[in-house]
């Protein structure tokens, strides 16, 4: 099972890439890494922007086996659309930081991938993530993937989001799944570290 979490609580301590991040009922404490920030292009609608987004988060999850996640934020004239994208090295889950690209605003609303299809050890971020939330299910170490299933019960928890797996751009509404298409072929435009 793989889920996601709002960040909504404090942050403990921050550096330039990483940070401590504190979230579940027993003060349970992750390191969220930041990847990159991605911003639209003039003129870019939100969803070709998002299948740009999830180009990169397709990349990086086939390249390091863990989610990355993002909020998405805009121009308060929305204009424009922006990320900051975040990983906690969990097949499991991802920690959505609320930061946003300067000047823009969080909509409240997420992205995040999902592994690829194979087994994965878990570490022990993973196994935090699982105490968080009472889950025992994973206690022999392996998380296998065996096709994909979309938003997982923790996934919809949190409402309305978008996913990103096996190269599919996906949208929960808050009730409903919809498939929006195969993710972008390259990342393009604006990314800064």
């Amino acid at each position: 099972m793989r889920m996601l979490l709002v960040l909504l609580l404090a942050v403990a301590s921050f550096t330039a890439t990483a940070q401590t991040i504190v979230y579940g009922k027993q003060g349970e404490q992750a390191m969220a890494t930041r990847l990159v920030t991605l911003t639209s292009q003039e003129g870019e609608d939100k969803v070709a922007f998002l299948g740009r987004v999830g180009r990169f988060l397709t990349n990086f999850t086939q390249n390091n086996g863990v989610e990355g996640c993002a909020t998405i934020c805009r121009a308060p004239d929305s204009s424009r659309w922006g990320v900051v994208t975040y990983t906690n090295q969990s097949v499991l889950a991802c920690i959505v930081v609320t930061t946003c690209p300067d000047g823009m605003e969080d909509t409240k609303v997420s992205i995040h991938s999902h592994p690829e299809i194979g087994s994965y050890n878990l570490s022990r971020t993973d196994k935090t993530f699982m105490r968080a939330r009472g889950d025992r299910s994973k206690d022999q170490g392996i998380f296998s993937v065996r096709s994909y299933g979309g938003f997982s019960r923790f996934d919809k928890e949190h409402g309305p989001g978008y996913l990103v797996e096996g190269g599919r751009l996906l949208y929960f509404n808050g009730s409903v799944s919809e498939d929006l298409g195969t993710v972008s072929a390259t990342v393009l435009g604006a990314a800064t570290p």
